[in-house]
């Protein structure tokens, strides 16, 4: 999954990525994966973060991310977690997104494309 997401980054063209992933057992694990694959490709990750369902741990993440002012975001969430971190990162910096849901285990994967 690493590997696919960072070529998704890759051919995306963006030269800065932000990585935002749910905080558990999944999600800090494959970030950890998925940043080392964008920088292995010649992204440079602006910001990695993890966040919770918690209303000031979203509005948190979303202010990393404005911060970094990243050309893409890469959410690794489940299907709950994942609408909810991306509804609160403001939605007018990114118009593209690709979104991928495991069926099997609902863990959701977003590519999220800077305007």
């Amino acid at each position: 999954q690493a590997e696919a997401i960072a070529r998704l980054v890759e051919t995306s063209g963006a030269g800065s990525a932000a990585i935002v992933a749910v905080d558990d057992g999944y999600g800090r694990p494959i970030a950890d994966r998925v940043a080392t694959a964008i920088r292995r490709n010649g992204t440079t990750v602006v910001a990695q973060t993890v966040f919770d369902d918690s209303e000031a741990s979203l509005r948190e993440t979303a202010l990393a991310v404005a911060d970094a002012d990243p050309d893409v975001v890469t959410v690794i969430a489940d299907g709950r977690s994942g609408p909810a971190v991306i509804a609160a990162i403001d939605p007018k910096f990114f118009s593209n997104f690709f979104t991928s849901i495991d069926a099997g285990t609902s863990r959701f994967m977003s590519l999220m494309l800077a305007d």
